[in-house]
């Protein structure tokens, strides 16, 4: 017996109801782990009405995706999407193909390495590897998560994607970048402009002022759009010309024989998009 008809405006009801529930997940994904989202803060970010936001907060209880401290009342990701999160960085052994190199450029270096990875609008740290530099630039903690463009791995994951992508990705953080200090659409576009002029992102304090980073997208092509990134992040004082033009060149050596790994094991850009070609990016006065 063929199954009944959707009633009219039942699937679009449906696709709304998951894109409107991955908002709400994707906005305890961005916040801090430690202290947790109150219903009022979820409220504000995602945009949604108290009762809406109420079932979805009760959907995603009972599937385990979120979880209520009982005392605070704070909503905090449930340990079923971590569980997910975790399947999917491992879905090509990411973490342990990237591994060797992380500890090779941490040793030349002496300097924190970090793996990034896209998810959607946001670059997520996926593993970090210390230096032996006694002053430590611990700007990120795995499982860490920011705007694309904040952040020298988030901006070589964002720089090297296909313009119009990359546009729509700064289009839809624009109201997220004003909370690091001195970000907005039209300085993010600029430092897009200037990486793709240099072949790497630079963040010249822009997250933290002593803090400093370099950052290489790790592609399976190239010219091709980022599989992951691969950034070094130290006190400013490593980070000036002649010591960052090395810093660069081991990064990039070490993306591309990671990429090449990737690409043997079936890897895909992660986040959406189809890997094309980058054109140049025109100029934003034009």
């Amino acid at each position: 017996m063929p199954g009944r008809a959707a009633k009219p405006g039942t699937e679009r009801e449906g696709t709304q109801s998951i894109e409107r529930a991955l908002r709400v997940l994707r906005i305890l994904a961005s916040t801090n782990y430690a202290s947790g989202v109150s219903f009022q803060d979820l409220q504000d970010a995602s945009g949604l009405n108290r009762s809406t936001l109420y079932r979805i907060i009760g959907a995603l209880r009972a599937e385990g995706f979120v979880e209520r401290h009982p005392a605070s009342g704070m909503f905090f990701l449930g340990m079923d999407f971590l569980a997910l999160g975790s399947a999917s960085i491992n879905r090509f052994n990411l973490r342990e193909l990237a591994r060797p190199h992380l500890v090779r450029i941490a040793e030349q270096t002496e300097d924190t390495v970090f793996l990034s990875i896209r998810s959607g609008a946001d670059s997520i740290c996926v593993d970090r590897q210390e230096g032996t530099f006694p002053i430590k630039a611990l700007t990120l903690n795995i499982g860490d998560r920011r705007p694309l463009g904040i952040g020298a791995g988030a901006l070589a994951l964002l720089a090297f994607m296909p313009c119009a992508e990359m546009e729509d990705m700064v289009a839809r953080n624009a109201r997220r970048f004003p909370a690091n200090p001195a970000m907005i659409a039209e300085s993010v576009l600029a430092l897009v402009r200037r990486s793709r002029e240099e072949g790497y992102a630079f963040n010249d304090g822009q997250v933290l002022k002593s803090m400093c980073a370099v950052g290489v997208p790790v592609r399976g092509l190239q010219h091709r759009q980022p599989l992951a990134a691969l950034s070094i992040a130290a006190i400013s004082e490593r980070m000036r010309a002649p010591r960052r033009a090395r810093l660069v060149a081991i990064l990039e050596e070490e993306a591309l024989a990671l990429g090449a790994a990737l690409v043997a094991r079936g890897a895909q850009p992660l986040g959406g998009g189809e890997r094309a070609e980058i054109p140049p990016l025109p100029d934003v006065n034009s």
